[in-house]
């Protein structure tokens, strides 16, 4: 989730805003993939500064 969106709410509300899919620049995939990355990172991390 974004911003307290699904995934697929705010990938939809990006590419209205940017007029249309050919033009965001990427894919529905990639940003699933950063967003589980950076979740992943977040926690590892969290779990490092905790010990």
């Amino acid at each position: 989730m974004t911003l307290g969106l699904p995934l697929r709410s705010s990938y939809e509300l990006i590419t209205k805003e940017v007029g249309g899919r050919e033009c965001l620049g990427y894919l529905k995939v990639v940003q699933k993939n950063y967003l589980r990355t950076r979740r992943q990172n977040i926690l590892t991390f969290g779990e490092a500064g905790s010990i």
